[in-house]
């Protein structure tokens, strides 16, 4: 059995305009292509991908191999005492200018000021990522996975992070310190236009049109099933 998680990519977002056929969405979808069980959520984070595979694990068992598509490293997880919840929040949520916010609580934004505003920096951003991708791989042990990112910026590992005087701890200790970015297998938006949706979803915000088409789909599958599995 393939376990497979990861965010709105993985999940199939903008197949269908409303992303309400499943039926349609998971016929096409990557995971699919794979026979493949996803677990994957929209606007996932990527605390999230590592405590719902565990579980996952924990209650059914080893899988024979695991596939990780990592989120948005901007996205983190708040717990609302109001709503005993965890509640995931990015900064496209808390913009003022983000006029079709689907969080309106207003403890909710301004949980999501204080983070970006007082707390978050880029290497605390960089260290979160790689503590949970440390975190994941060591769990997974001698189960066969394969992670890659959709950040859409295949340039991010020479970013300005790169250049920062310390490097982050947990990411000199990952495996997968030089894992692929989406935009590496399908090919990126500007050159490969085929292979991403057109745009379905206005609130998405920058993600507009971010998610693979069919073909994306296709060509990650094949991806995949040809050099990892």
């Amino acid at each position: 059995m393939i376990l497979v998680n990861g965010d709105s990519v993985t999940w199939g977002c903008e197949l269908t305009e409303n992303d309400d056929d499943m039926e349609y969405i998971n016929k096409h979808r990557y995971s699919s292509l794979l026979s493949a069980i996803n677990i994957s959520k929209i606007f996932n984070t990527n605390e999230r991908i590592v405590w719902d595979t565990i579980e996952y694990i924990e209650k059914n068992g080893k899988p024979d191999f695991v596939i990780i598509q990592w989120a948005n490293t901007a996205r983190f997880e708040w717990y609302s005492e109001r709503l005993r919840e965890w509640i995931k929040i990015s900064a496209r949520h808390v913009s003022t200018d983000f006029k079709g916010c689907p969080i309106k609580d207003s403890n909710m934004r301004d949980a999501g000021y204080a983070w970006y505003r007082d707390i978050e920096t880029k290497q605390f951003r960089e260290m979160n990522f790689w503590r949970h991708v440390h975190h994941l791989e060591s769990y997974l042990g001698d189960i066969p996975h394969y992670f890659f990112i959709a950040k859409g910026n295949a340039s991010y590992r020479s970013s300005k992070l790169k250049k920062m005087s310390k490097k982050c701890f947990f990411e000199d200790h990952s495996k997968w310190k030089n894992m692929l970015d989406y935009t590496e297998i399908v090919g990126d938006k500007e050159k490969n236009p085929d292979n991403y949706c057109q745009g379905q979803k206005s609130w998405i915000g920058r993600a507009y049109g971010q998610h693979l088409s069919e073909k994306g789909h296709q060509i990650m599958a094949n991806f995949l099933n040809e050099h990892i599995i």
